[in-house]
């Protein structure tokens, strides 16, 4: 029976240490991060309104 091959159990970092090193540069995801960070969302007043005591 063959041994099995797989993934080194001993890995530092389960998760590669960004997502820029796992997405490729032509990916639609790039520009639906463009358009994001373009959006301003300072304008729009406060998103979150604490309750009142």
């Amino acid at each position: 029976m063959k041994y099995i091959q797989g993934k080194n159990r001993e890995q530092l970092v389960l998760f590669p240490a960004s997502l820029d090193d796992v997405i490729d540069e032509d990916n639609e995801t790039r520009i639906i991060d463009l358009f994001l960070e373009s959006i301003d969302l300072g304008c729009q007043g406060p998103l979150y309104f604490p309750p009142k005591t």
